[in-house]
């Protein structure tokens, strides 16, 4: 971890200064493991004391991509340099939860853009019916649709169902494409519909091949779970919201922001860091994805697919309803159902491993 300390205004010299860096250093060590949650490298961070009269002010600054500012005054420097730090954690992880969302409406955006690029490759590949470029071209420009398919098998796959039973996720991704690359002749011609056409598509694929495959309620066996979560931390690049190509070094990767489930989705940071003792950030956070996971397992795989819809590919509620050719009423009660769920059995959780800190 890189701190750097700038100082103005009057504040400690000599001994009382390295003493200061020293406290604020060790403070930060003991939050190695939350940084490392959220940075894909060692956090740099900018320490900055100045004193008007008898009050410092203090400020910190994580630098990146995103950076965070979180800024205190008071007249003890060690106290504040305490009380900062927590106000700091809580800005750092609120990022999180604002970047998924931030993550999503690009999302929306940058597809609508590539949409308006590869349909007309696409209808020339299928005219030429030259099936390499077109699955070739399908995979690599619209990766969200892989990416629904790949939450939908590993839910399944978290139940421990055998592979020979479902078959491999390439398989089934390369079956989709080709389900798609049979029906291209039937695609409708506007953009949009055209959109809500592969959605549909892949929402039939997957209740057909998927929906079968466990006892509804059956828990799903967190340790396949995180054998998953391992293979995908071996991903080292990403694209960023104009699709170009980066080296996963900052927090605001949009991959693993949009295919995990964080706390920020359901809760505040307030409700929970602020009212539990939680000292193992990192731990928390992947324990939390991983119920998420259990809970939806409890749901048919028609449900999950709308509030993955809803949740996960940013779609509206009439997006959806034209999707699954369901009224938009059905659509927002399955949302709603699955959310006030989830909300409870999380909460429940929460009050069950972690203890409220002492008045």
């Amino acid at each position: 971890m890189n701190i750097s300390f700038s100082y103005q205004n009057g504040v400690p010299e000599g001994i009382e200064k390295a003493e200061f860096e020293k406290y604020v250093s060790d403070r930060f060590d003991d939050l190695h493991k939350f940084f490392r949650h959220y940075l894909k490298r060692e956090p740099e961070i900018i320490v900055h004391v100045s004193k008007v009269k008898d009050t410092f002010s203090l400020s910190y600054v994580l630098k990146g991509r995103t950076s965070v500012y979180a800024h205190l005054r008071g007249e003890n420097l060690n106290e504040i340099s305490i009380l900062l730090l927590e106000k700091f954690k809580s800005k750092i992880s609120r990022e999180l939860g604002k970047t998924r969302k931030g993550a999503i409406t690009r999302k929306r955006i940058h597809q609508r853009l590539r949409f308006e690029d590869i349909v007309p490759e696409l209808t020339r590949h299928r005219e030429e019916e030259d099936w390499d470029a077109f699955s070739h071209l399908f995979s690599t420009m619209l990766p969200e649709i892989r990416k629904f398919l790949e939450r939908r098998y590993n839910e399944v796959k978290g139940t421990g169902v055998d592979e020979s039973t479902i078959g491999n996720l390439q398989d089934l991704a390369d079956e989709l494409y080709l389900d798609i690359w049979r029906n291209f002749d039937k695609r409708p011609a506007d953009l949009q519909e055209m959109k809500e056409w592969i959605y549909s598509m892949a929402d039939k694929f997957v209740t057909r091949k998927l929906s079968y495959s466990h006892p509804e309620g059956e828990a799903v066996n967190v340790d396949n779970l995180e054998r998953q979560e391992i293979g995908e931390l071996q991903e080292n690049f990403s694209w960023d919201a104009e699709g170009e190509i980066y080296l996963e070094e900052e927090f605001a990767d949009p991959v693993e922001v949009l295919n995990k489930y964080y706390y920020h989705d359901f809760f505040s940071d307030k409700l929970i860091f602020d009212q539990y003792d939680i000292e193992d950030y990192n731990r928390f956070i992947e324990d939390f994805n991983n119920l998420v996971l259990q809970e939806l397992s409890k749901f048919p795989v028609e449900k999950r697919t709308t509030f993955d819809f809803y949740f996960n590919e940013g779609l509206s509620l009439k997006e959806i309803s034209r999707i699954r050719n369901m009224p938009e009423r059905e659509v927002q009660r399955t949302v709603n159902e699955i959310n006030s769920h989830l909300t409870t059995a999380l909460k429940g959780w929460v009050e069950a491993n972690y203890r409220k800190p002492a008045e």
